[in-house]
């Protein structure tokens, strides 16, 4: 009968690959490669023993046959564990980071016992990636170190993403051209600038007045003047161009809710701009009524006008420091198909040279014997100007 190795004989050979001593006492870390082809060299005379010890048993009494399968079995225990300790000995990075990281330590090594640890190798394969990973961040830092002190212009932060608040910070704003306003809130809108004449009258400039028959005791109405453009002569228009004023402000033509057509000519000069209290002037104006193409009226207005003092009149649009236009004389009016008509006139403008227009207008008309024709206030009630107002 050929002889049979015992479980100590089969396991010598496993001694040296497990680890070896140098003459120093410094561990050393086989090669993967050598590791391996040890375990499974100590694999094969490891099977070739336990085929023995079956053949023994069977010629023996059974007491020596369940003693050669129990040693059977520690010899495949021993086995298993020589082969997880050489995969994880395979994984291991060499060199230092081995020395820095034993295999070994309570409750983390792939033999553990003769039974084996049931993670076996993949659990050692698991760690070896992570150790591999490491190794790679480390070479990519000495990487960007290297390049950093070789003056590399992109620096070690090449290739970065900037952090947001750099990379959403957002512009400053460009100036404005004059034209436009920045809101608080975030973009621009228009900005108008007004037209103005030389005697302060704008675009946008807008009075609306109530005019009262004191005589018969009723309203008739209001009227709104709203400036909308300044011409190149200084004349402005309002009121969807159905009035047309002078430079000063005064009416030169006007289109009424009839269709009826008033010009005056040069225009209804019965207060100026410029006043100042005692200066006297003549009134002299034509008057024209229109409807189509046929002219239905005309009037001639003359007489002579005096400015009184300064004084504060109420309306309701406020309290004005206003001047007393004061002009009276007579309206010779032919009417087409009419006999002509004098008419008495007298007129009392309230001038308010910081708004540059009346704000008062008391209106008294008499025929040619003294009889009250026409007796009207016409107030202002509103006032949006780019001048002072009270």
């Amino acid at each position: 009968m050929a002889e049979t190795a015992s479980p100590a004989a089969a396991t010598a050979p496993v001694a040296p690959a497990a680890a070896n001593e140098s003459g120093n006492g410094t561990p050393q870390t086989p090669a993967p490669a050598s590791a391996l082809g040890t375990a499974a060299g100590a694999v094969g005379s490891l099977a070739g023993a336990a085929a023995t010890a079956a053949t023994v048993a069977a010629g023996v009494k059974v007491a020596e046959t369940a003693a050669a399968a129990t040693a059977a079995t520690a010899v495949v225990g021993t086995a298993t564990s020589v082969l997880g300790t050489a995969a994880a000995l395979a994984a291991r990075p060499s060199g230092a980071a081995a020395a820095a990281a034993p295999l070994g330590g309570p409750g983390r090594g792939c033999g553990r016992s003769g039974a084996g640890d049931g993670r076996g190798g993949g659990h050692a394969a698991g760690r070896g990636r992570v150790a591999a990973g490491s190794a790679r961040s480390r070479r990519r830092a000495r990487g960007r170190r290297g390049r950093a002190a070789a003056g590399d212009p992109r620096g070690p932060g090449h290739g970065r993403r900037a952090p947001p608040s750099a990379a959403g910070a957002a512009p400053p704003p460009r100036p404005t051209d004059g034209r436009t306003q920045r809101l608080a809130e975030g973009g621009e809108r228009p900005l108008f600038t007004p037209r103005r004449n030389s005697f302060g009258h704008a675009q946008g400039d807008t009075y609306t007045w109530r005019a009262q028959d004191l005589w018969r005791e009723r309203d008739l109405g209001d009227q709104v003047t709203a400036i909308e453009d300044v011409l190149g002569d200084d004349q402005l228009l309002a009121n969807g161009q159905q009035l047309q004023l002078d430079a000063q402000g005064r009416v030169r033509r006007q289109q009424l809710p009839d269709g009826t057509v008033r010009e005056f000519e040069p225009a209804e000069a019965l207060w100026w701009a410029d006043a100042q209290p005692g200066q006297r002037r003549a009134v002299r104006f034509r008057e024209t009524l229109r409807r189509g193409d046929q002219v239905v009226a005309r009037a001639q207005w003359e007489g002579s006008a005096g400015v009184g003092r300064l004084q504060p009149v109420q309306t309701p649009a406020g309290t004005f420091e206003a001047l007393p236009v004061e002009s009276s004389g007579w309206t010779t009016r032919t009417a087409s198909g009419s006999a002509t008509e004098n008419i008495a006139f007298s007129r009392t403008v309230w001038f308010a040279p910081a708004l540059g227009q009346p704000v008062a207008i008391d209106i008294v008309d008499r025929d040619r014997n003294g009889r009250l024709l026409r007796q009207e206030r016409i107030e202002l009630t509103h006032v949006q100007s780019v001048r002072h107002t009270p």
